[in-house]
């Protein structure tokens, strides 16, 4: 394993942080400098000394973390093993507010136990020394990432179970299942902890569980769209509603995938049958009328519903009618026809004649109006 999948393995760890903020710290520490000892895996395997000096470069990188809201706790159980809180608090206040680094060196040695030794010899190396602490060897290091209960009584230690998958560490199996790499790789450059046969197992969990989540997405998407092709309604070209009471709403064909049958091989297989043809709607044709008559919303709609309720024109009954040959001048009334001029009439008084033409095609103004005045309404006009 590499130092960065070390790296990427150290921020993982900070679930609490966003996944922006874990990527903005790990991009800065790239950048700025990662502490001293987590720069090569040599040294990453051993504990620092508490009460150590602070090396400008381990200043710089206790800015970056506190500054990425990092607990105390986790810099230093994480990022400097070894060193208390305390210290690790202390030396961000005096970061903070600008005191001279030397002041920090004597107050920590000033509250602790520690054996009053040269700060030369307390930092770390790559080399062990009767000085330094023990090494931790580096597989403990990684299965316990917080510190090994520290010498100067900082928390007990939490280890990290194996069996438990957080959302952080399946993230990073899936996106690197994308970027084509293998168990074996993920485990070297991403999860160093975990064995290469637990990520390839939770890989095919990982396939089969976001999938379903996808294929779940698509589906409820399209009983969405279908719920809200039933519920299409007749639209006036202005926007206005209507329910048609003489029209039977329009059946929407559906795709719905069939089973597929076999044929057997001795026998013909039968041609499919064609799809039938959709009916002609006799709803456009009756909305274009309405359009036509320049009336208001609100009386369109008294005259569609009082239509309905009465009989529209023969020649509004149905498609087949309204593509039949026009009636001969002078042709007679039907009884239908009587009863759909008066409703016109009486609903829409103020419509001139001129207009009520529309719902009797080959039928003049004059004749219209003569059958209004000697049929449905007799007297003079």
């Amino acid at each position: 394993m590499n130092i960065r999948g070390f790296h990427e393995f150290l921020v993982g760890r900070l679930e609490y942080l966003s996944q922006e903020m874990r990527w903005s710290l790990r991009t800065t520490l790239d950048q700025n400098g990662w502490p001293l000892h987590l720069r090569a895996m040599e040294s990453a395997s051993f504990q620092l000394e508490p009460g150590a000096s602070w090396a400008p470069e381990d200043q710089d990188a206790l800015i970056v973390l506190s500054k990425h809201e990092v607990k105390t706790e986790d810099i230093a159980q994480l990022f400097f093993e070894g060193r208390t809180v305390e210290e690790c608090q202390l030396m961000i206040d005096i970061l903070q507010i600008g005191l001279p680094v030397e002041s920090v060196e004597g107050q920590t040695e000033g509250h602790s136990d520690f054996n009053a030794e040269p700060a030369s010899s307390k930092a770390i190396s790559s080399v062990p020394s009767g000085t330094r602490s023990a090494p931790t060897p580096f597989t403990k290091r990684l299965i316990e990432v917080t510190s090994s209960a520290s010498r100067a009584g900082s928390t007990p230690p939490c280890t990290d179970s194996r069996k438990d998958w957080d959302q952080a560490d399946r993230d990073i199996v899936w996106n690197a299942m994308h970027e084509g790499l293998t168990p074996t790789q993920i485990q070297a450059q991403r999860l160093p902890f975990r064995s290469a046969s637990a990520i390839r197992t939770r890989m095919s969990k990982e396939r089969k569980l976001r999938s379903s989540a996808e294929l779940k997405h698509i589906e409820n998407e399209e009983d969405e769209e279908m719920t809200e092709q039933r519920m299409q309604i007749d639209l006036d070209d202005d926007g206005s509603e209507y329910a048609e009471d003489t029209e039977p709403a329009a059946q929407i064909p559906r795709n719905l995938p069939t089973a597929r049958k076999t044929v057997p091989s001795n026998s013909t297989p039968k041609a499919s049958p064609k799809k039938p043809q959709p009916q002609p709607s006799l709803t456009p044709i009756r909305t274009k009328l309405m359009n036509s008559l320049g009336l208001s919303s609100e009386d369109k709609k008294e005259l569609r519903k009082a239509l309905n309720k009465t009989s529209w024109p023969t020649r509004f009954m149905s498609v087949e009618e309204y593509n039949s040959p026009l009636p001969r001048n002078g042709a007679r009334w039907t009884e239908q026809d009587t009863q759909a001029l008066g409703c016109i009439r009486e609903t829409t008084p103020s419509l001139p004649y001129k207009l009520i033409a529309n719902f009797f095609p080959g039928r003049s103004e004059t004749a219209i109006r003569h059958q209004y005045n000697t049929r449905v309404h007799p007297g003079p006009k």
